[in-house]
């Protein structure tokens, strides 16, 4: 007879998700798992091959989907399911249903904290009903760090059942790379963009959005530009502010648009910089500030960055500044520019933190929750 499953169910695979996916295989006793994607691609073109020994995307058509989840969840061998998420894709809902409906335990995720949405009075009331019948059928609440937890508990969940289930990216992968990354790569990264080895670095990666703050930082940089002929920015993104990116740098040598980025750039445009600079003014997690703590390169970050309440202390594993002040983010690109001990001290402070938050440190959260439901220990 084949062996009892959970049943997991994501939203797309993403680099991350399918780097965790490798952790819980290689997870000591980790519980068997059946991983269902709800799409591929939802929010970007990942170019992901998924392997079906690791995951299966659903269906497109949604019908055909829910009943690919149904057989999943109601055989007899599946003791538990996980959803990521309550909303944001067709398939919710009914995904939602369905656990419900099945009456088996279940636990749930979320990297989505509360960030001031304006909702109608009724969407609102409708919301926050829904949201404490499921947060009450859960038996455990894996938030992805604090700012997702204390949205569960504003929601009326049982504090006892949250516990925070550190989002994050291949620390260990990034590590070694980082070790392997010579003075001689340093330089040949940084002659490619013309810039010179004394050079000040600030890395921007993301969306080139406005909800991004990619504006306040063109704006902040023209100012220490300006007292610093040789500082050089670096922006690595796509979005819908790319042509005006492009047209900044075409009249600002110091700026350099490179567009879209590959994954392995990025990381050696991290070991290659001074500090990363993330000033968005909505950022659910923003896992940027995990690959640049485990590259070695600090960060400074503005305070709606969800990652910052777990992850950056100001002054001690990084800088938090406001997001909506420019000046502020030219003194604290200045302040990391002159002083390469200021920039080793919180390179080592966020190299420390963030070795306590790996995907083993996560594998290990869901393993210690999901194991004794594999096992019909559920309390």
């Amino acid at each position: 007879m084949d062996a009892n499953y959970g049943v997991l169910i994501q939203n797309e695979p993403t680099s991350y998700l399918v780097a965790r996916l490798a952790a819980f295989a290689a997870a000591p006793g980790f519980p068997n798992v059946r991983v269902f994607f709800i799409g591929a691609n939802l929010s970007q073109n990942w170019g992901i091959d998924l392997p079906e020994e690791i995951a299966q995307v659903l269906p497109n058509r949604r019908s055909a989907a829910v009943w690919r989840l149904a057989q999943a969840i109601f055989d007899r061998r599946c003791r538990f399911i996980h959803i990521a998420g309550w909303g944001g894709s067709a398939l919710h809902l009914p995904a939602l249903l369905l656990i419900l409906l099945s009456g088996k335990p279940f636990t749930m995720e979320s990297d989505t904290p509360e960030m001031g949405e304006r909702r109608h009075w009724l969407k609102a009331l409708l919301r926050r009903a829904w949201l404490r019948l499921l947060f009450a059928r859960a038996l455990w609440l894996l938030p992805a760090g604090s700012p997702q937890a204390r949205l569960m508990r504003n929601m009326g969940a049982d504090p006892a059942k949250i516990h925070p289930s550190q989002l994050t990216v291949d620390v260990a992968a990034i590590r070694q790379r980082r070790e392997a990354f010579s003075s001689e790569d340093r330089a040949q990264i940084r002659a490619r963009y013309g810039v010179a080895d004394a050079d000040p670095v600030i890395l921007y990666v993301g969306r080139l959005e406005p909800y991004k703050g990619v504006m306040l930082l063109l704006d902040a940089f023209e100012q220490l530009a300006a007292q610093w002929p040789n500082a050089r920015l670096l922006v690595a993104g796509g979005g819908s502010l790319e042509a005006e990116v492009q047209a900044r740098a075409q009249t600002n040598p110091q700026l350099i648009a490179l567009g879209r980025v590959q994954p392995h750039e990025v990381m050696m445009l991290m070991f290659s910089a001074h500090m990363l600079a993330m000033p968005s003014r909505i950022e659910p997690w923003g896992l940027v500030v995990n690959e640049a703590m485990a590259a070695g390169l600090p960060v400074i970050a503005s305070e709606c960055v969800g990652a910052v309440e777990d992850l950056i202390s100001d002054g001690v594993t990084g800088l938090i500044r406001p997001h909506h002040d420019a000046a502020a983010w030219a003194n604290a690109m200045a302040q990391m520019a002159r002083n390469p001990q200021l920039r080793a001290q919180l390179a080592q402070a966020a190299d420390q933190r963030i070795a306590h938050w790996t995907l083993q440190d996560q594998a290990r959260i869901f393993q210690d929750h999901w194991s004794p439901l594999l096992r019909g220990d559920a309390p």
